[in-house]
């Protein structure tokens, strides 16, 4: 009998055995490129190989790529120096409101591109108000924003301690907050669940052109304990405007991170916007307000 169960274990198991033909394409490398305009920083453009079922090696940055810049135009504006281990960098910034293309080509590979569109600078203030649950002390933030009626607002929300120590070194911290808001992009399922993390994304389908409010709770002594009792310690509130693509990006990286390792989740593709090839060409363009926040009582 138990000779009988192992061979028809085997048969089961041989008939399941299929041959599957790979496409071709699944087989070669192809050219990807990261990078984030942003006016306030130079271009700095990422470009590697993606791996093929073949690749063995470990180095897949590409130093002998010609990458270039059009503008609205279509007139090429500048070409980018490589600078080593596959960054590619420029002198120039760009600029809010303008549109850009890049263009990268290189040997071995098919050529890739993408189109950007540079936002321009969120319009916000911050309230602050001290207040205690439960016996313990948290700091409420009310974010305003004043959204632009002309154009699709992808907005990125973050807080973080500016902690300076006495030799005068900066280090940016990130803070834990919470919301109850309905509109925050990367809120749990349940409609009254609470959202917590450092980074909110916030589209404005629904407030379009009108002025908007969002607050956010920090539990200093649960969730932040002792960085906001310190002299040499400021607090940095942050509104970025990106475009469509980053925002996406973002969102399908965070869902594909959440369910990274779940057998039973539905796999999740993360957003590319790079024609021909893999990778990620964003915009992004902040408002910062900063002011102290360390003189409070118990």
């Amino acid at each position: 009998m138990r000779n009988t169960f192992y061979i028809t274990v085997i048969i089961l198991l041989s008939s399941c055995v299929k041959d599957v033909p790979i496409d071709a394409e699944y087989l070669q490398s192809k050219l990807v490129m990261h990078g984030l305009a942003n006016p306030d920083s130079i271009w700095k453009i990422h470009i590697s190989k993606s791996a093929s079922l073949y690749m063995k090696d470990e180095v897949k940055y590409i130093n002998n790529a010609e990458v270039k810049i059009r503008d609205s135009r279509n007139n090429i504006i500048e070409n980018l120096v490589h600078q080593g281990k596959g960054y590619y960098v420029s002198a120039n910034r760009p600029l809010a409101g303008e549109i850009y293309h890049l263009d990268v080509s290189c040997d071995g590979f098919h050529s890739v591109s993408s189109r950007v569109e540079v936002p321009e600078k969120p319009e916000f203030t911050c309230d602050t108000a001290w207040i205690k649950k439960n016996g313990k002390l948290h700091l409420e933030l009310t974010y305003s924003i004043m959204d632009n009626a002309d154009s699709d607002n992808y907005y990125i929300i973050q807080a973080q301690i500016v902690d300076r120590n006495s030799d005068g070194q900066v280090h940016l911290k990130n803070i834990w907050m919470s919301t109850h808001d309905q509109h925050i992009d990367n809120r749990e399922d349940d409609i009254d669940a609470r959202t917590t993390g450092h980074t909110f994304m916030l589209l404005d389908d629904h407030f379009n052109g009108q002025f908007y409010q969002v607050t956010f709770d920090i539990g200093l002594e649960e969730d932040n304990p002792g960085w906001f009792n310190s002299p040499f310690n400021n607090l940095k509130v942050s509104v970025a405007n990106c475009n469509k693509a980053l925002y996406r990006h973002m969102g399908t990286l965070s869902l594909y991170h959440s369910t990274d390792g779940n057998p039973f989740a539905n796999p999740v593709q993360v957003y590319s916007n790079i024609e021909n090839g893999f990778g990620l060409l964003g915009s992004w363009n902040q408002s910062d307000s900063i002011f102290q926040v360390f003189n409070y009582t118990y």
